[in-house]
Parts: C-alpha cells; structure tokens; sequence
C-alpha cells in the first residue's frame, strides 16, 4: 500500500460524486424543493469533504512534506494546485449562492447553475488527473521509508480530527445517497 492510498481513494469517492453531480445537473429543467436541496447535499459535500478535508490534507501535510524532501515551494505544478485549489472554492461559491438564493429559480438562474456546475464538474475531472498524472508520482517517489511513514501518521492524525468531529460517517453517508440518487449505483 503506497503512502497516498487515501489520497487516491478519496480522488475516486470525489469522481464518483462529481459524475452524480453532472447527472443532478442535467436533470435541471425545474426547480423544486427537493431539487434545491440535493444542490445543498452536493455543495456540503464538495465543501466539507473535498476542500476541507481532502484539499486541506494536500495542502497542510502533503505539499510540506514535498518541499521537506526537495520540491519546490514555487514550483510551477505547486502553483498550479494552489490556483486549481482556489478555483475550485470559487466554482463551489457561486454554487452555493445559488443553493441559498431565495425565491424560485429564473430560467437564467437555471442556465448559470447549469453553466457553472458543468464548468465545476469539467474542472474536477481534469484537477484529479493533474494530480495523478503530476504530482502524486513525484510524492510517491518522494515519500518513502521514514518520510513515507511520517506522513502516513500525520494522515492518520488528521482522519483521527475528522472522526472526533463525526464528520466520517457523515460524509460517507452523504456520498453513498448522492452517488445512489443520482447514478443508480452504491458507493464503497
């Protein structure tokens, strides 16, 4: 088992979700009580669970360990997962302002979800890629032995906060309701 296991499961569980998601948005021509809150559903868990928890795993124990075994802080492909990063929270915003609009949804409003959930779906699919295709390889090769090891703890550290916080059983529940409700097949 490589040190980024749960790094790459987590990317898969975020895929699945974001597939879902494309599917909730294409099933979008009106707006119901139901409809509003799925988008609900699906911005606490883009929020809690893909920035909060996998985003913020990246950038506080993965992304230091990198630059502790030679990487480069500045380097181009940090920069770009910062700016991803940061893009991705942006998409989420704009979303979750619709979410929390009141009133009913316009047709324009429907056209701008629509517009900036698939740009949000298209971004994921190609961040996750990047970072299997870029950076986790690097880390991979990076972390081993006792770099490995110490960031294997600190994973689990950080998952130990997470579950203390009940917010484990929370997300993947979440996940397997969405994943179900909306491709008709059960997460892991």
């Amino acid at each position: 088992m490589s040190v980024l296991t749960p790094l790459f499961d987590e990317h898969r569980l975020i895929l699945r979700v974001t597939d879902a998601f494309e599917r909730y948005l294409k099933q979008l021509p009106t707006e119901s009580d139901e409809v509003r809150q799925d988008l609900h559903r699906f911005v606490t868990f883009f929020r809690e669970f893909v920035d909060l928890s996998h985003h913020e795993k990246e950038e506080t124990v993965l992304m230091p360990a990198m630059v502790k075994a030679g990487c480069d802080w500045e380097s181009e492909d940090f920069e770009h997962l910062r700016k991803d990063h940061n893009q991705e929270r942006y998409l989420m915003r704009v979303i979750r302002q619709a979410a929390s609009q009141r009133g009913l949804w316009t047709g324009e409003d429907l056209r701008h979800l629509k517009s900036v959930g698939q740009e949000l779906v298209d971004f994921m699919r190609a961040h996750v890629d990047l970072e299997n295709r870029k950076i986790y390889p690097v880390a991979m090769e990076l972390l081993q032995g006792e770099r490995g090891a110490m960031v294997t703890e600190a994973f689990e550290d950080f998952e130990r906060v997470r579950r203390s916080h009940g917010y484990d059983g929370f997300l993947s529940e979440l996940a397997e309701e969405l994943v179900r409700d909306y491709s008709g097949e059960s997460a892991p």
